[in-house]
């Protein structure tokens, strides 16, 4: 256009090919080229990061596997006290010891964990399914809808989330009901 103070600019494609493998190298870098060639450091953090998850993975599973086995592994019965064993350290008959009551510890953690594996995965699958509605009520209904559903979300992330748990426990009572709904949501 005259008079026009833009000006057409031609972009040279092999120009345009030598930015792009460019840009490619420098997203294939190591992490530690990008903090001033920390290769020692960084070496040492993926060792540690490489073999963290299959100690996590290996944790989760004996506790996945003892869970619904819990009567059947458990040595002794967790709830019954025996007066006269009571704070014995760990032994061949008692492996974790034993609690100011003389109740078997790894009994007791055991039993425990059935619990916590029941409120985990049920927690999960609440928060799953509530995420998911709102998510999907969210992209279809567009416009209002999309930001009032949006605001309320932000609102429950604004708050301090160990506040809210201790108040609805507080509401509603406790429960394991209760609890699985309150950490699911």
């Amino acid at each position: 256009m005259p008079g026009s103070t833009h000006e057409s600019v031609s972009v040279d494609p092999q120009m345009m090919a030598e930015i792009d493998s460019h840009r490619l190298e420098i997203g294939q870098r190591p992490l530690s080229l990008w903090f001033g060639g920390l290769d020692l450091a960084a070496k040492w953090l993926q060792e540690v990061l490489r073999g963290a998850p299959k100690l996590s993975v290996a944790i989760l599973t004996v506790a996945v596997l003892c869970a619904p086995f819990g009567p059947l592994l458990a040595p002794y019965n967790p709830i019954e006290a025996d007066l006269t064993d009571t704070l014995a350290p760990p032994s061949i008959a008692h492996p974790l010891g034993t609690d100011h009551q003389g109740r078997d510890l790894l009994s007791r953690l055991i039993y425990g964990a059935r619990i916590s594996v029941a409120v985990g995965i049920l927690s999960v699958f609440v928060a799953g399914v509530v995420g998911t509605l709102i998510a999907v009520l969210s992209g279809f209904l567009k416009g209002w809808m999309d930001r009032v559903l949006m605001s309320i979300t932000d609102g429950f992330l604004a708050l301090p989330y160990l506040m809210v748990a201790v108040t609805a426990v507080a509401i509603l009572g406790p429960s394991l009901t209760n609890v699985i709904l309150i950490i699911g949501l």
